[in-house]
């Protein structure tokens, strides 16, 4: 059942890999007069992404979201953590698993975020984990501990006025 779950949501992400939104400015009624927040907005952006880790492939999903300051910049933070359970090909015990996540701050730059098709830049900093579990309860090897940076180059689209599609590289550096 979770295999099925986790393909139906690999390929609902798939298809809608980024959805981002962007308000214009606005004016607030407010108890005390009108305040302007300016060009300011929010983006919440999913997506997949695979790696190995010790020859074993992983399927990643990732979060990112953030507050975005005049179109170009975002700060904010992002989540990822393995879709499936896999075995490292170094691992000598049967029956053991591992689960990788992490989480940390994300910074993103955007250039030309109005034309059709942009550029934007981010860089994820922040720490993870890989654990060891084992089907018959918890295994006492613990868990492996690490910093995250991972820069990266990716190529928008907008689709709608508040949603767009990308696609490129980042590198991750585990520490």
């Amino acid at each position: 059942m979770n295999q099925c779950i986790s393909i139906v949501l690999f390929l609902f992400l798939f298809v809608c890999q980024i959805a981002k939104a962007q308000t214009e400015a606005t004016t607030a009624n407010t108890l005390f007069g009108n305040a302007t927040f300016g060009k300011i907005g929010f983006m919440i952006a999913p997506s997949m992404g695979y790696t190995t880790i010790d020859d074993a492939g992983i399927a990643i999903l990732n979060l990112r979201g953030g507050i975005v300051l005049a179109k170009k910049l975002t700060i904010g933070g992002y989540y990822s953590t393995s879709l499936n359970e896999f075995v490292p090909k170094s691992e000598t015990v049967p029956g053991i698993y591992m689960d990788y996540r992490s989480g940390g701050l994300l910074a993103e730059y955007t250039l030309w975020s109005d034309k059709l098709v942009h550029l934007t830049f981010p860089l994820m900093i922040g720490a993870g984990e890989v654990e060891m579990d084992s089907p018959q309860g918890t295994v006492n090897f613990g868990e492996a501990n690490f910093l995250r940076i991972e820069p990266g180059a990716l190529l928008e689209v907008n689709l709608l006025p508040y949603v767009r599609l990308n696609a490129g590289v980042t590198y991750r550096h585990i520490g």
